[in-house]
């Protein structure tokens, strides 16, 4: 793409900024994972913003929570709806991890994982 898309604006607000706004009435925690800080930490108010080292992978941030379930989405995606994440939310008994699969594939950009899977795989 060539550029950062956390700072694409749709309509009046980055990318970043409407997917945080989405998911922090539904969430105790909020983590934003960068590679450096910059100005992601004004936009995101009440969002914990983990800078991460190159070696670590998105799930490095579930050390920052002790909820069960971390719920991990990208930044480009501002159309997700709360209604998705619940109905997400809802398949996670007896599972890791909910996925959902989009014509047949995976479509790993907003998920849930158990904490202790998140925190498995962010060691390798």
């Amino acid at each position: 793409m060539g550029q950062d898309k956390a700072n694409l604006l749709l309509g009046e607000q980055t990318l970043l900024q409407r997917v945080t706004d989405i998911v922090q009435p539904l969430f105790t925690d909020v983590i934003v994972s960068v590679r450096e800080p910059r100005w992601i930490v004004t936009c995101c108010k009440s969002a914990t913003i983990l800078a991460r080292r190159p070696h670590w992978r998105p799930g490095s941030g579930s050390a920052l929570t002790e909820s069960p379930w971390v719920f991990a989405v990208a930044c480009d995606m501002p159309f997700i709806t709360r209604q998705l994440i619940e109905c997400l939310a809802g398949f996670r008994e007896g599972v890791d991890a909910v996925v959902p699969v989009v014509q047949g594939y995976p479509e790993p950009l907003a998920h849930f994982m158990q904490r202790a899977a998140w925190v498995h795989y962010a060691k390798y």
